[in-house]
């Protein structure tokens, strides 16, 4: 424990201005009292006025010995020093939630991480889901087209059988050259002229010559459907494939980028990650750092202000009002502190009751009950 400090035992001019407010008090409650027991209304100003002096006197007191107190050198010792502990409680209070801060931004800096890892990896799958469907869609068209080109050239070239396969030296059962003349002016000239509507159009064709000339047509194209080529010219089918080729590299060459891009953006996320927690751990640091500097001047200037636990405005008050023979005890302050309290109460409940009477006289009395009850009040 250490050395607890006091006050000095230089209160001679407390002591006096103390005992001369009580003097003032006593005498203004016996003025008081004197004025209320004769009740004189022309004094009652006067009764009013005493109280307020009384009141006023005591406001007085006390600002004198606060002011008194506050220029004690002790006491600015103290306020220094209270000062100083204010700061660095002030410190520590707002150096504790930095702690606090970091701890929970390691686990939002993690999630955050997490997040945008998981949304980028979405993202690029999705990614991925597309070039597939791309990639679908470019072989079903360069089997469309391959399927198309084959069927052209079979359609031309089954066309063109029917124009090379005339009329004119055709073997058709029944029909002669005579016949065949006939069908030539009639404009069928070739087994792609043929049709049942126009040869039985012709003189001479009825329905036997008829299909024996539609049945010819059929053969032809029976011998044509059998020879039809089943294969694309090597460079037709080499320049589709390799133009849907490219398609299908450009798609790859994307995927390879997306990839590239990918790795790239994963890799930018940790880092930023690694960042913020480093900022954030070197912030922790500080903060503790600072911390475990605060709490030891604490505890310093809080030794420093526990002896001054003494000084303060009460006990100044109780040394001014005490003698040296009875400092151990508060009987005598409490005595002082109870009589000028009784003695402003009682100029107060007095000045109030003035202020009453005074006010109800002031009201105009309209009826004989009326002026019973108040001449009965101001007997009581």
């Amino acid at each position: 424990m250490g050395v607890e400090y006091n006050f000095s035992d230089e209160f001679s001019n407390e002591r006096r201005t103390i005992k001369i407010l009580v003097i003032i008090e006593i005498v203004i409650l016996i003025i008081s009292v004197i004025l209320a027991i004769y009740d004189w209304v022309s004094l009652r100003l006067v009764t009013l006025s005493l109280a307020g002096i009384a009141i006023l006197a005591l406001l007085i007191m006390a600002r004198y010995l606060f002011s008194r107190y506050s220029s004690l050198p002790i006491v600015d010792e103290k306020k220094i020093l209270l000062v100083q502990a204010s700061a660095v409680n002030s410190k520590i209070r707002n150096t504790k939630p930095k702690i606090r801060r970091a701890l929970k931004n390691r686990d939002k800096i993690k999630n955050q991480e997490q997040s945008k890892l998981e949304k980028r990896k979405t993202a690029h799958s999705n990614y991925f889901a597309k070039l597939e469907q791309v990639r679908d869609g470019i072989s079903a068209s360069k089997r469309d087209e391959l399927e198309s080109a084959l069927g052209r050239i079979q359609d031309e070239y089954f066309n063109n059988g029917l124009r090379q396969n005339v009329v004119r030296n055709a073997q058709i059962s029944g029909v002669g050259p005579k016949m065949k003349s006939r069908l030539e002016s009639s404009g069928i000239h070739n087994a792609g002229d043929v049709t049942v509507a126009g040869v039985s159009a012709v003189k001479g064709f009825g329905e036997s010559k008829t299909l024996s000339v539609v049945e010819w047509r059929r053969s032809v194209e029976r011998m044509l459907n059998s020879t039809k080529p089943l294969e694309l010219p090597p460079d037709v089918e080499r320049s589709i494939r390799q133009r849907h080729k490219l398609q299908l590299d450009q798609t790859l060459i994307d995927e390879k980028k997306a990839t590239n891009q990918l790795e790239q953006d994963l890799r930018s996320i940790a880092q930023e990650a690694i960042n913020r927690h480093a900022e954030n751990d070197t912030n922790e640091v500080k903060a503790r750092e600072e911390l475990e500097t605060l709490l030891p001047l604490k505890d310093d200037i809080d030794k420093r202000v526990e002896p001054f636990s003494g000084i303060t405005f009460w006990n100044f008050i109780k040394f001014s009002i005490a003698d040296e023979s009875s400092r151990s005890s508060s009987r005598q302050t409490l005595l002082v502190g109870g009589i000028i309290s009784g003695i402003v109460v009682t100029l107060c409940w007095q000045s109030a009751r003035e202020c009453k009477i005074s006010c109800v006289n002031g009201l105009p009395l309209r009826t004989q009950k009326e002026r019973d009850i108040h001449d009965q009040e101001k007997e009581h």
